[in-house]
């Protein structure tokens, strides 16, 4: 089940991790510019200044830089050594403190944009999923005549009015409608699970990808403690997970009426009950095994790290999900992705027009209809009903 408390931990551990990573990378910088403006001129000799046991200043020993590496400069005459040093290191405290500048807001920029995604309780919309198919769905379904208003055998026998047979025509098809109730409500009930299933697939997708970049962040890290700089071979990294959302959405809108052909379209009211079980065991599967989609994404500095979360949370989530929910009210769901022409909608829209179209359907085939009650008096001759 998805946590949207472990998943704004996650980010924030990323948005410190990047200013972490940022800072290394600025410290570093401005060591090697250091040097270089203090490469050597006329009057000048080498000086080689040792750390002597200074260190990045961050807060996590695990993650702390300590310069593996002397600072070379060319000094000249009158060259106050300690002093130089002292600034140094403040400027280069400065500059890996600025890295955490750098980051800081990662976190609420990115919860911002996945909360369209996030914020919806996927067990509220499948208990309420649930609840519908069972005490709407399954109650209409079951073939029983339910003797309404206990107009039983006396009447339907000794009624010997001019509408008599009309209403015991009637009568007989009551069933039918509330199966075509049973059907239609199904039919509805399939749109919340499809927006339940896609809605659940892209959580759980995000999850898993901040995860890994968090990871690669970590393993980066400890590249720049263990090497005392930056790595010359940086490790490899962990492909961050990205879900195919349109695939999730193609494999639950199959099952589903409206993406179905229409003679292969839930007709009997049996089929109907169990449509939605058949929607959440697909669900449980996706959940189990995602489809994932391969996207090369570079994850070794802050600038590409910070890159591929904003880039993929926008594009490769937040945005395939809420094509997924447009597209089934557009069509513009189907296994090759390609959407409806601009300002139309295809047949297997989830529209009101569309179910109501396949409710009719299904009542011409199947003559599932109430036949019409003639005005014709109900008394009959000689007053009897």
């Amino acid at each position: 089940m998805f946590d949207r408390g472990e998943f704004v931990q996650v980010l924030a551990d990323i948005e410190k991790y990047l200013g972490y990573l940022r800072g290394n990378e600025n410290a570093y910088q401005y060591m090697r510019e250091v040097e270089e403006s203090m490469s050597g001129g006329e009057g000048t000799i080498l000086d080689v200044i040792p750390w002597e046991g200074y260190g990045y200043p961050c807060p996590e020993e695990r993650f702390k830089v300590k310069p593996a590496l002397p600072l070379n400069i060319y000094v000249g005459p009158g060259f106050k050594r300690e002093e130089f040093i002292a600034s140094v290191k403040e400027s280069m405290d400065a500059a890996w403190r600025n890295g955490e500048a750098w980051s800081a807001g990662v976190k609420d920029w990115a919860i911002s944009v996945c909360d369209q995604f996030t914020r919806p309780s996927v067990p509220m919309l499948t208990s309420a999923m649930m609840s519908m198919q069972t005490q709407v769905v399954e109650k209409l379904a079951i073939d029983v005549n339910d003797d309404w208003a206990q107009i039983g055998a006396n009447l339907r026998t000794n009624w010997t009015g001019e509408a008599a047979t009309d209403f015991n025509v009637f009568y007989d098809n009551y069933d039918d409608v509330q199966h075509t109730f049973a059907i239609f409500s199904g039919y509805i009930n399939s749109g919340v699970a499809f927006t339940t299933g896609v809605i659940d697939a892209t959580q759980k997708g995000a999850l898993q990808f901040v995860k890994d970049i968090r990871t690669n962040l970590e393993k980066q890290l400890e590249a720049w403690a263990k090497a005392g700089l930056k790595p010359s071979n940086p490790p490899e990294p962990l492909p961050p997970w990205i879900t195919d959302i349109a695939k999730v959405a193609w494999d639950i809108f199959k099952l589903i009426p409206v993406g179905q052909t229409v003679d292969k379209a839930r007709t009997v009211v049996s089929d109907v009950a169990t449509l939605i079980k058949d929607v959440d065991a697909a669900q449980k599967k996706i959940a189990k095994d995602q489809p994932g989609k391969e996207k090369p994404i570079k994850v070794q500095t802050a600038e590409q790290i910070y890159d591929a979360l904003s880039k993929t949370l926008y594009d490769d989530y937040l945005g395939e999900c809420q094509k997924a929910l447009a597209g089934l009210h557009s069509g513009g769901i189907s296994e090759s992705g390609a959407p409806p022409a601009p300002g139309e909608i295809a047949d297997n829209a989830f529209t009101g027009s569309r179910i109501l179209g396949l409710m009719k359907d299904i009542q011409d085939r199947r003559d599932w209809k109430l036949p019409e009650v003639s005005n014709e008096s109900m008394v009959g001759p000689g007053d009897t009903y």
